[in-house]
């Protein structure tokens, strides 16, 4: 019996990949944006990716992002007038001089346990309209993501929010399954 496997190699064996250094940044879709380690067609980020916007190399998404495994901003990710969809299992801000601005983009996290959402000091999100979606299934934490937008939490498990965190006018926060459950230091 002789058995034969085809894989893609984008889709197979996930990458690790940062904007490219000297790049001065660039298109999401473009390939001399993006440095070595990135599995998608033509060397772009792909399905599975861990992906990191460097610092002095912001990045501006001219389509959705694949489904990343973790995208991690530590410059500037813009999702451009067009409101291009941010797709992650995690999401990292690193701290100062970290932006992400999401105008009116739908934003999905689907990891399943840990922390999901990870914002480090002097990030900065420009929420715009945005719609942040928490759809993993399993327990995990929700940390500070300050802003006015409209956020949506659903996936089986317990939804912890730890730190600061507001819903102000023009918010809204839909818990669609499983159980939302605010930490001793929260404030929802």
């Amino acid at each position: 019996l002789i058995c034969i496997f085809a894989f893609s190699a984008h889709q197979a064996f996930a990458g690790s990949c940062s904007s490219a250094a000297g790049s001065g940044g660039g298109n999401w879709s473009s390939a001399p944006s993006w440095g070595a380690g990135c599995t998608g067609t033509g060397g772009i980020p792909a399905t599975g990716d861990t992906v990191t916007i460097a610092s002095g190399n912001p990045i501006t998404l001219d389509v959705d992002t694949p489904v990343l495994t973790l995208l991690t901003i530590n410059d500037v990710l813009n999702t451009s007038t067009s409101n291009y969809g941010i797709n992650t299992a995690n999401l990292a801000f690193g701290g100062t001089g970290a932006v992400l601005t999401a105008n009116a983009s739908t934003i999905n996290i689907s990891g399943t346990s840990g922390t999901l959402v990870n914002f480090g000091a002097g990030s900065i999100f420009n929420a715009g309209t945005s719609t942040v979606n928490i759809s993993g299934n399993g327990n995990f934490t929700l940390t500070t993501i300050p802003g006015t937008y409209n956020l949506a939490v659903s996936g089986t498990g317990t939804k912890s929010v730890g730190g600061s965190f507001s819903i102000l006018s023009g918010g809204t926060l839909s818990v669609l399954n499983g159980t939302l459950n605010p930490t001793s230091s929260a404030k929802v």
